[in-house]
């Protein structure tokens, strides 16, 4: 026969009973223990397995988001900082390109504008060499953090660069033809 065993509503003791009987009898404490109280007792401990389950899911959930929201944090700065990187770049190469153009090249003032142009070039090669290594690696789209192909994030953060210095001097042509200073 088919023994079952649960814990006694009433001590907690163990209880054996047979699958076909209806009472049955604690050893611990003496008492009859009907069908019904084991019934309700085990769905008190599925209630319970539930609950912990449910918590620890709950746990593991909160653990995700915190560390998808950090990730997130880390891209925003990243994203920060390129684009200050890119801007100070892109504003340095514009007002050297300006200054040499308007200037004698015996003037001193060919040596700020050169100096410019040499911090603008120097920003844009740290920037193509150091912003890929310092990709975090979330994608905003997706959620998921995943592994970057650092080759291609440099070659796009190379021809936007280029792409900005061909900007500001085109721009820094356009103000020098505004005052005419060409």
């Amino acid at each position: 026969m088919d023994m079952i065993v649960i814990n006694c509503p009433y001590c907690g003791g163990r209880v054996e009973r047979r699958a076909n009987e209806y009472f049955a009898n604690c050893s611990y404490c003496g008492r009859k223990v009907a069908f019904d109280d084991i019934k309700e007792e085990a769905e008190l401990d599925l209630y319970r397995d539930r609950i912990v389950e449910l918590q620890h899911n709950n746990s593991a959930f909160e653990f995700n988001r915190r560390q998808e929201e950090e990730s997130r944090q880390k891209l925003r700065k990243w994203i920060k900082r390129r684009n200050i990187t890119f801007t100070v770049m892109t504003l340095l190469h514009g007002l050297g390109f300006s200054i040499v153009g308007r200037v004698d090249e015996d003037s001193d003032m060919m040596v700020l504008g050169m100096t410019l142009l040499l911090a603008a070039w120097a920003t844009l090669i740290a920037a193509v060499v150091l912003l890929p290594l310092a990709y975090p690696s979330y994608n905003y789209l997706t959620g998921e953090n995943r592994p970057v192909n650092r080759f291609f994030l440099f070659l796009k953060l190379s021809a936007i660069c280029i792409a900005l210095c061909m900007l500001s001097i085109l721009i820094g042509c356009i103000i020098l033809a505004i005052f005419d200073l060409i």
